[in-house]
């Protein structure tokens, strides 16, 4: 299988479509990260899959500014959940 990464930013209002369409080429349980106030006090981010984008920025209440990264590269962000970071916080 193809190694994608694919980075999209300011896609929060716009993950629907952008999900609806990332599904014709790709398998729904694609890992797809969502990072909230990137380099921020507030920053948070959430990691699921790209059937589960959509429900899931709704059920964290993500929200602009954020970024959508899609693809295997997202596993970095489990690892950084092993680090304790009170200002993060992990779906």
């Amino acid at each position: 299988s193809a190694r994608l990464t694919l980075v999209i930013y300011m896609g929060v209002g716009s993950a629907a479509q952008i999900a609806d369409g990332l599904r014709h080429g790709l398998p729904s349980q694609t890992p797809v990260a969502v990072v909230q106030d990137i380099s921020l006090p507030s920053q948070r981010h959430l990691s699921t899959t790209l059937a589960q984008l959509v429900a899931d920025i709704g059920r964290y209440g993500m929200r602009s500014p954020s970024v959508i990264v899609v693809g295997d590269v997202t596993a970095g962000l489990a690892q950084a959940a092993a680090c304790p970071d009170p200002q993060s916080q992990f779906g």
